[in-house]
């Protein structure tokens, strides 16, 4: 539980992002997310985020700039994150939740608005009894917008 506590509170600092919009570029207004890779990270590494824990670099759109909250509630999240792991059957079973909060992720200062980027998003994985997991995410906009559920690939957890 110290864990996962300690997650949500790092979200904030481990939510590392690179953001751009290009004149004329046209999204949805539904936040997308698109998994592209992730990095096992052993616990002593990062005094911030003192766990093992896997850095995940997702993609994202969106097209009315409306993902984050400002300033940050406590507890009302709207990025979902379920980590699963292999059991002893070889079947992939739900292991816990990393849910998290982004910050407002736009710009004040511009008129497009439309978002584009990555996000390194850290979660944690010392709950891990298995020697395999893999994390599903979901973003909702603050119209509720959804970005439908996307899966990373199975990661070999090996700290």
């Amino acid at each position: 539980m110290r864990a996962k506590i300690i997650g949500i509170l790092a979200v904030t600092a481990s939510l590392f992002l690179t953001t751009g919009c290009k004149d004329g570029q046209v999204f949805p207004d539904e936040p997308y997310l698109e998994y592209r890779s992730y990095v096992l990270v052993d616990a002593n590494v990062d005094p911030d985020f003192p766990i093992d824990h896997a850095a995940v670099d997702l993609y994202f759109t969106d097209g009315d700039g409306d993902i984050g909250e400002e300033p940050i509630p406590t507890g009302d999240f709207n990025f979902f994150v379920n980590v699963f792991e292999r059991n002893d059957s070889g079947e992939y079973v739900y292991a816990y939740d990393w849910n998290g909060i982004l910050e407002d992720l736009s710009d004040p200062g511009q008129q497009n608005k439309v978002l584009e980027g990555i996000i390194t998003y850290q979660v944690g994985l010392s709950s891990i009894d298995s020697d395999s997991a893999y994390i599903e995410f979901e973003l909702i906009d603050d119209a509720g917008n959804t970005s439908g559920v996307i899966q990373s690939e199975h990661i070999f957890v090996d700290f």
